[in-house]
């Protein structure tokens, strides 16, 4: 693997409050600083660098010791450097940066995301566009990648907010949208038989199901399973990056998920099923797009 385009990994001692991020507080400082304050110093010492970065964060009293690790290329997203990783004890908080372009309703272009959590749980998210005002969010963020800092931290993440049917279902809708849009205007007709055959539920050597029938197995996964015992299943299946920040330790996936990160890193790139729904239905012929309808429980 290449030599990182930054220094290499160690830590460098930085007086807080910055005196280029804010004016001296009246009054007596407080003795630590918050994980605003920290937030702020990633999102300040790794801007410069323009890339995506692991910081590991240090404090005390007054003095915060950050150690920028820069995430190599060989990782498919930026959260997953995390997986199965859990720091050296001791450590203060510890973020994650991403550098890159926007997209988007409001128009594409660059911006930094900082993300930064602490043992205690609170988290701070720095948002900056170039020439736009600096976006500070207090609330913690839903999703995967404040999951995984959650995670590496040994901090719990909400539950789940999706069912294993509904990312079954996801999983299949996608599956014949890959099968027909491609095609664009020559695209085959689809028949029951055909999307059947592709649902992750389905032995495609096996009978066609009927829609009722193909509806009540997929129900039957919220009765029978869960997202803990999905993660037991998958368990030595599961690939991280390839690639972690330097020292800290390797945990064992079920170990290191909990349900709510499990379900959304298993979800974090499954497009939104409705609108896939809405224009298979638009494609498919009537009967089979009922057909379709009566096999889905969870849209």
């Amino acid at each position: 693997m290449s030599s990182p385009a930054v220094p290499p990994p160690g830590f460098r001692p930085s007086e807080w409050p910055s005196p280029r991020s804010r004016p001296e507080p009246t009054g007596s400082r407080p003795e630590h600083p918050t994980i605003h304050e920290l937030a702020d110093l990633v999102h300040e010492a790794a801007t410069p660098l323009n890339r995506d970065l692991v910081a590991v964060v240090h404090t005390d009293g007054r003095t915060v010791e950050l150690g920028l690790w820069p995430i190599s290329d060989e990782a498919n997203a930026t959260p997953d450097v995390l997986i199965g990783w859990r720091p050296d004890p001791g450590i203060r908080a510890l973020a994650l940066v991403s550098a890159g372009l926007e997209h988007g309703s409001s128009g594409g272009g660059p911006v930094t995301v900082t993300v930064a959590s602490e043992m205690s749980g609170s988290t701070a998210t720095v948002i900056e566009r170039p020439g736009g005002e600096t976006i500070r969010v207090s609330e913690t963020p839903l999703g995967w990648g404040a999951d995984a800092l959650h995670r590496a931290l040994g901090l719990p993440t909400p539950r789940p907010t999706e069912s294993l049917s509904a990312c079954v279902e996801g999983i299949w809708l996608t599956h014949i949208a890959l099968r027909h849009f491609p095609w664009g205007e020559a695209a085959p007709a689809l028949a029951w038989e055909d999307l059947a055959a592709i649902h992750p539920l389905v032995d495609p050597d096996g009978d066609t199901p009927t829609p009722r029938s193909l509806a009540a197995a997929t129900a039957a996964l919220d009765a029978e399973a869960s997202w803990s015992s999905l993660l037991e299943v998958l368990d030595t299946d599961i690939v991280s990056a390839g690639v972690h920040p330097p020292g800290g330790r390797m945990v064992a996936p079920t170990a290191w998920f909990d349900q709510g990160s499990f379900s959304r890193w298993v979800l974090r790139r499954q497009a939104d099923p409705a609108p896939v729904l809405l224009e298979l239905l638009d494609a498919l012929d009537e009967r089979t797009g009922q057909r379709l309808l009566s096999a889905l429980v969870s849209l």
